[in-house]
């Protein structure tokens, strides 16, 4: 089957011997180091299930480490599985990037596990947007990015981005721009890389049950395992 459309996830996943002041670390504290990678795992094992509707598109997990089998029982058959190349955030892109879009006709799109109550719809319309445009951004609150697609790989864009401060999403615009790659917007979201968006995220499980609406079963078991 010739797909026309390439979605990779980069898991998240700390190891559970991660300690708070490692770079891995985003929730510990208020979260120990076995609890934030329960809570990761839950995020991967939900989203993916989830990224199921949609259709015709080949979806590639890329993992973070050398060794694919913890998550071996986390990934659908349908999946395909690569490792992350690189050091920085940007030169994993590049190499994500570059795999995805290798010798095919189509687009690609990259998105995060730590966003896993993210609607379906926005990744569907980062492909309908990436038509008529080089590169479409998902904004994330704080500063950085949910998703981003490329029509064919585009290295210069990641050059020089602060992946660690809130102008992640500006310098990428900004390096689009300057490259002279047509851009286009999702609606804004959310990652759950702090404290404030796990709550964010848990009040949002609570009014979902309530509203009786979308619901994240492995997130909800770990939640509800963390704070008995």
């Amino acid at each position: 089957m010739a797909y026309q459309k390439h979605l990779g996830v980069f898991a998240h996943l700390p190891k559970a011997g991660v300690h708070a002041g490692a770079d891995t670390a985003r929730l510990t504290p208020p979260l120990g180091p076995g609890e934030e990678s329960r809570i990761y795992t839950a995020f991967l094992c939900d989203l993916l299930s989830r990224l199921t509707a949609l259709k015709k598109t080949r979806v590639t997990v890329f993992y973070d480490g050398d060794d694919p089998a913890p998550l071996a029982e986390l990934i659908p058959k349908s999946c395909e599985r690569e490792p992350q190349r690189g050091v920085s955030v940007g030169e994993r892109l590049q190499a994500a990037f570059s795999s995805l879009l290798q010798g095919a006709n189509g687009t690609a799109v990259i998105i995060g596990s730590d966003s896993p109550d993210l609607p379906i719809r926005y990744p569907k319309r980062a492909f309908l947007k990436l038509k008529h445009n080089d590169v479409v951004i998902g904004p994330a609150s704080g500063g950085g990015y949910y998703l981003i697609g490329l029509k064919s790989p585009a290295p210069p864009l990641f050059d020089g981005i602060d992946w660690r401060g809130a102008r992640a999403l500006g310098e990428t615009v900004e390096r689009a721009d300057a490259c002279g790659l047509s851009l286009s917007l999702l609606p804004l979201w959310y990652r759950v890389d702090s404290p404030s968006s796990l709550f964010l995220l848990s009040e949002m499980i609570h009014a979902r049950r309530i509203e009786r609406s979308l619901r994240l079963p492995a997130t909800e078991a770990a939640l509800e395992a963390i704070h008995r």
